[in-house]
């Protein structure tokens, strides 16, 4: 079967990683965060008991940049890290209020993204797209393991 280039480019994440990245420019530079800290600070809100580990295993990012990230968004008051009580070991992150008006911006830019991408994909078509998405996802899944 031969995939045309826009569907390739799709499937590897390419374009839709290049449209976030322009309409996130605007808040990277609002609060002098890289790309990487605005997914992480948007995943923990998602996700909010998930440890570092969780992060670039569900993200699929390195564990430094992770950690670094996290080290920022911390000294940078967007996250408080405290150590659990029972392990010691265990990290845990609390997204702080001046956090959460950066996850609210996000979630503005998202419901805007969203909107324009659906235009003119009806409910069915959107039906079949979850679908084909959501086997693509388990291929990709199984070749992995």
């Amino acid at each position: 079967m031969q995939i045309n280039e826009q569907v390739d480019a799709i499937l590897k994440g390419r374009k839709f990683r290049k449209m976030l990245e322009c309409f996130y420019e605007k808040l990277r530079d609002k609060y002098s965060l890289k790309q990487i800290e605005l997914e992480i600070i948007f995943y923990l809100s998602q996700r909010p008991h998930d440890s570092a580990s969780d992060i670039c295993r569900n993200l699929y990012l390195n564990k430094g940049h992770v950690s670094q990230s996290m080290n920022n968004l911390c000294v940078k008051e967007y996250l408080n890290s405290y150590t659990d009580s029972s392990d010691r070991r265990y990290i845990s992150y609390n997204i702080t209020k001046k956090g959460k008006v950066v996850i609210e911006d996000i979630i503005s830019i998202n419901n805007s993204i969203y909107e324009q991408l659906l235009i003119g994909i009806s409910e069915s078509e959107l039906k079949v797209i979850d679908k084909v998405i959501t086997i693509l996802s388990d291929n990709m899944e199984r070749l992995t393991i």
